[in-house]
């Protein structure tokens, strides 16, 4: 919208044009626009509500602005939700003030009413970034990682860089997948520090328990629970008993990046890509028969140069 240049001369045209600057953060402009409006017709009762409005809207907000840098949380919080019932359809306005009431809220250790005027305000304005990243925080506060991952997303959706938004997002679905990963551990009942032969004792007493024949007479949701649990009591023992597996798995990686490749750098299957050590072991010795050692004398033609040799990859 156009503020520079004259202004019109109908005083409703001035009225309504002073009430969408206000509603578009505007307050000066519009403010001027309604002196402007009351100049050719100061009886006019519709813009002399709306200037009354936005005083008393601008003076009870600076009021409460002082009352919370008191530090008096809950006349502050009482003074925002006065001025938000002045002018409901200022949307913007009232979403900034709901902003300043969830933080009072979260002074006051009263976590529930701060997501409720998180909530209002985004209800408000839904594009408004600084909510959806303070909802976010309250979220991952929680432990409710998806839910901060959601806020997240869209807040950069509006505001790319503002907040602190990128790093939050990144680290809410790092702590998402982390907690996403199974405790094989504790899965199979053992600790961190458990030897093979102790993975395996526990392996076969918990796959003996959740085995699915054992539990073919209970309902379908015993047997579904069942069936999972066997499923990954085996997820446990495949990885736990894999030294390579077990690293990774320590380092916290899951399953399906060790299995990727991902957490490896593409070392997946054991750790040399899934391939035979015999066969690294001739691509270093020039292939099959008649190949050389490189930088040595050549091989004899037709021989193995891998007969009589035995070598161990740990």
């Amino acid at each position: 919208m156009k503020t520079n240049g004259p202004l019109p001369t109908n005083p409703k045209i001035l009225c309504w044009r002073g009430k969408c600057l206000i509603y578009i953060g505007a307050d000066v402009m519009g403010k001027k626009h309604f002196q402007q409006a009351l100049n050719y017709d100061p009886d006019l009762k519709e813009c002399q509500i709306c200037m009354k409005k936005l005083k008393k809207s601008l003076r009870l907000k600076e009021e409460a602005s002082e009352v919370f840098k008191a530090g008096d949380y809950a006349a502050a919080i009482k003074l925002f939700e006065e001025v938000v019932e002045i002018d409901p359809l200022n949307a913007n306005f009232n979403a900034t003030l709901l902003l300043n009431v969830s933080i009072g809220h979260e002074k006051l250790g009263d976590k529930v009413k701060k997501l409720e005027a998180l909530n209002l305000a985004l209800k408000y304005n839904p594009k408004y970034a600084k909510a959806l990243v303070r909802r976010g925080d309250h979220f991952a506060q929680q432990e409710e990682f998806g839910e901060a991952i959601k806020d997240y997303a869209e807040a950069q959706e509006h505001d790319a860089s503002g907040f602190n938004v990128v790093p939050k997002l990144k680290d809410a679905q790092k702590k998402q997948k982390a907690n996403s990963r199974k405790d094989y551990y504790k899965i199979l009942g053992i600790s961190k520090s458990e030897s093979d032969a102790g993975i395996r004792k526990a392996y076969k007493k918990m796959s003996l328990k959740h085995h699915p024949d054992k539990n073919s007479n209970g309902t379908d949701e015993e047997k579904r629970k069942a069936d999972k649990a066997f499923k990954e009591v085996n997820e446990a023992k495949q990885v736990l008993l894999d030294r390579d597996k077990r690293e990774l798995y320590d380092q916290g990686h899951d399953l399906e990046d060790i299995n990727s490749g991902k957490a490896g750098g593409g070392m997946g299957g054991g750790g040399m890509g899934g391939m035979d050590p015999n066969d690294i072991f001739r691509m270093f010795m020039g292939g099959g028969g008649g190949g050389g050692m490189p930088g040595g004398r050549p091989g004899r033609g037709g021989g193995n140069p891998n007969q009589g040799f035995t070598f161990n990859f740990g």
